[in-house]
């Protein structure tokens, strides 16, 4: 059985995890919004983008600069990144797929993405 562990060991290799994280109560723009618990499947991920600095006598070198390094959450119509303060506590491994799942899955599709 898995069990919830604090966000600071969970991996940091792009695994998929189940993370957890705690709304509070709070107002925002005349609004009250009650106090949740959220989860949701997501994974470490760092990323960066590409820029051109100057070295010296006009030439140009292209380098690599910080863009995003933090939990990226997977939800069903696309992705979120959490920002603070809004950071998941906990994580737990992902359950086994299911035992008589074949290939295809429910649309029909391969691991690979071709349409059947």
């Amino acid at each position: 059985m898995n069990t919830w562990q604090p966000i600071e060991t969970a991996p940091k290799d792009g695994t998929e995890v189940l993370l957890f994280w705690h709304v509070p109560a709070h107002y925002s723009f005349a609004k009250r919004w009650e106090a949740a618990d959220h989860y949701e499947i997501g994974k470490w991920v760092e990323m960066s983008t590409d820029d051109y600095q100057e070295v010296e006598g006009g030439l140009f070198a292209k380098v690599s600069k910080p863009f995003f390094k933090g939990w990226w959450g997977i939800v069903h119509s696309g992705v979120s990144l959490f920002r603070d303060p809004l950071q998941p506590s906990h994580w737990c491994p992902l359950p086994e797929r299911p035992e008589g799942v074949g290939e295809q899955g429910v649309l029909g599709m391969k691991e690979e993405g071709e349409v059947r």
